[in-house]
């Protein structure tokens, strides 16, 4: 054969080997893409993934925050909130651990995401809860929603004594009915009606056009980024918040209803639509405003991923300003169970910050017992109000009868408004004290909260202050300095701010805080009277602390030593998670939180009652970040799975993390894409 012949030959059989080789591939890429498109997933799709974050950064570093964003695969940087806070949006697919490398090479202090805080409205019925230990029968007040018609006239008012008349008083059995299991509200008012309070409602908006809050709402402002406005309120837990506090006597009284409603809207128009930017900036405009109490019904509970630094520095700066703040404690679990807001497990913020002047709210009966459905703490929750069948203003000028912590914190707003007004000038610890001294004592919240009982708005009025709060009985004059935050010997879950009152004229000057990890003193400056611990005392455990102050002729005192123990705090949350080999394994990254140093963490994968995974992440794997409190870290753990995993498969990824004597358990579903 000629050899020109040959080399056509050759050239044709090595086209057509290329040929079927391009086919083969083709055909296998083909396959490939339908068995993925028929069930193999490339990640997990958790179902709360966090797009919304907080950086705390000081002025220089916040030049930087941009450029950080920008890296992360852009987003928005807002500007600062207040307190060297800024709200930063990123996509749901960055990690906490690539947001705080970033942020911290950025200069950044702090770096947390955002988990919304929610109305402690509407509790889960309880009608088959168990009876509670300390002898209090389940409530049997179902929560419920139902309108009533427009104002009722011509019903005779129920008053016992006082000026104030309503004609729906008879319906309020909070504020007074014949039993005497109520609040003494017509008692009070023959001392006064709160004129000249204010009192900051920081919600989902106010309706000012409800006739029973006519006069009384002052225009407020909307930090929720709503079209509407603070004084349009389309859900109706404001108004309903409001009406409670202040409501003028049209159809229903309010505790204080002389008293000013500034309503502050951070909730865009629907419940679930919380801006966290706007609502740490409403408290730190509320305490700009002079105002007198600060209502806030709402917040988020049952995990410590809930702490957030940037709202215990908004409301540190505004109980700094001498206002009062009243939260609700919360609504127990799904099943209709209370929680304790003392455990490590289970605790609730805002109300379980310790600071001067924070007043938390649990919930009382019709009979003077506590709800069974909602939470309590004997060192983090301070009394209870009635919160169950509570006759409030709803939209459109009607009314209903509502149940939950919601509406218990504003019986005590109410009370916080009278005793305001007819004491000009109080301090946060003397008002608080009042409250807590005049509660009235119950069997069933003795030991579940600090003060024992149930709110008496006419008890505080005629109460003794005391400089002291964790004292209680009557004022003491101060002659030297007094610890009185936390209180002495007390168990709390999160770092607390330090308080501490002076003698008239003396000038504060240094905090000596010494516990797990050594001392942590801190000078502080001549007007001060409170300090937050500091973040590198992180680790749970006994502190101890003395203020040292010195006297107008500059001599220098150390008060007595005070007490408290920071109990172990525990966080775990799944950051990411991408499939591999075929579905048989999974990558997840975890993220967890341990106040002491040594913390173990398992892993669970689940789909329905099959167990796919169970194993425990190497030590080795763990990479610790920062040295704020509880201290963060994450891992990468890789997970051989019993089987292969389908795409649009559900499984639970179970986060267990153990420490100090205590165990967190947190379970996150996630998708197969």
């Amino acid at each position: 054969m000629h050899r020109p012949h040959r080399r056509r030959l050759l050239r044709s059989a090595l086209a057509f080997a290329l040929l079927v080789g391009v086919v083969v591939a083709i055909s296998q890429l083909a396959g490939v893409a339908e068995r993925r498109e028929a069930g193999q997933p490339t990640v997990l799709e958790f179902d709360t993934p966090h797009e919304t974050w907080m950086v705390q950064a000081p002025a220089d570093a916040a030049r930087e925050l941009p450029a950080a964003t920008a890296k992360l695969g852009g987003g928005k940087t807002g500007g600062e909130l207040s307190g060297d806070w800024h709200e930063v949006r990123l996509g749901s697919e960055v990690t906490a651990a690539e947001a705080e490398a970033a942020f911290g090479a950025a200069g950044a202090t702090n770096v947390e995401p955002v988990l919304p805080r929610v109305p402690y409205d509407e509790p889960t019925a309880t009608d088959d809860a168990v009876p509670a230990s300390d002898g209090a029968a389940p409530s049997t007040e179902a929560p419920s929603s139902h309108e009533d018609g427009a104002v009722a006239t011509g019903v005779a008012t129920q008053l016992r004594n006082g000026p104030v008349s309503a004609a729906r008083i008879g319906e309020q059995w909070a504020l007074a009915q014949p039993s005497d299991q109520d609040i003494d509200a017509p008692e009070a008012w023959q001392v006064g009606t709160g004129a000249g309070a204010v009192v900051a409602v920081i919600d989902t908006g106010v309706d000012a056009s409800h006739p029973d809050l006519a006069g009384r709402v002052l225009p407020g402002r909307d930090f929720s980024g709503s079209a509407t406005g603070a004084t349009v309120d389309k859900v109706g837990h404001g108004t309903a918040v409001a009406s409670i506090i202040a409501a003028n006597g049209t159809a229903m009284a309010g505790v204080a209803p002389d008293a000013k409603i500034l309503p502050l809207k951070v909730f865009r128009d629907s419940a679930s639509a919380f801006s966290m930017s706007g609502y740490v900036q409403a408290i730190r405009y509320a305490a700009d405003q002079g105002v007198d109490a600060i209502n806030i019904s709402l917040g988020c509970g049952g995990s410590t991923s809930c702490y957030s630094k940037a709202e215990l520095d908004a409301l540190d700066y505004a109980s700094t300003k001498g206002v009062e703040i009243v939260v609700a404690a919360g609504n127990g679990d799904a099943n209709g169970n209370g929680l304790d807001n003392d455990s490590p497990k289970t605790p609730d913020f805002p109300s379980g910050y310790e600071l001067p002047g924070l007043i938390a709210v649990t919930s009382s009966t019709r009979a003077g017992d506590r709800s069974t459905w909602a939470n309590y703490g004997a060192s983090t929750v301070d009394l209870a109000a009635p919160g169950e069948g509570i006759l409030v203003a709803a939209p459109l000028g009607s009314y209903r009868s509502v149940t939950g912590t919601s509406f218990s914190a504003p019986m005590v707003s109410g009370a916080v408004a009278l005793v305001a007004a007819a004491n000009p000038g109080i301090g946060v610890d003397d008002l608080k004290s009042r409250i807590l001294q005049s509660a009235v004592a119950s069997r069933t919240l003795a030991g579940r909260v600090v003060s024992g009982g149930i709110l008496n708005a006419n008890g505080a009025l005629y109460a003794v202050g005391a400089a002291n709060v964790s004292g209680g009985g009557a004022a003491t004059t101060v002659t030297k300095p007094t610890p009185t935050a936390p209180r002495s010997r007390a168990s709390i879950g999160t770092p607390p701010t330090l308080a501490w009152t002076l003698p008239a004229g003396w000038r504060s000057a240094r905090v000596l805080l010494s516990g797990p990890g050594g001392r942590f003193d801190q000078t502080v400056s001549a007007s001060s009277r409170a300090v937050s611990q500091p973040a590198r005392a992180w680790r749970s455990g006994t502190y101890e602390w003395r203020v040292q102050a010195r006297t107008p002729a500059g001599t220098l005192v150390t008060s007595a030593t005070s007490y408290y123990t920071l109990l172990p705090r525990l966080g775990a949350w799944v950051m990411s998670g991408r499939v591999r080999t075929g579905g048989r394994s999974v990558r997840l990254r975890v993220g967890y939180a341990a106040s002491v140093p040594q913390a173990t963490v398992q892993v669970r994968i689940t789909h329905g009652s099959s167990v796919l995974h169970s194993g425990r992440a190497e030590r080795r794997t763990m990479h610790v970040r920062g040295t704020g409190s509880p201290r963060r870290g994450w891992f990468e753990y890789d997970a051989k799975l019993a089987r292969s995993l389908r795409r649009g498969e559900r499984i639970v990824v179970e986060v267990r993390v153990v420490a100090g004597g205590q165990t967190l358990v947190r379970r996150f579903g996630a998708t197969a894409r």
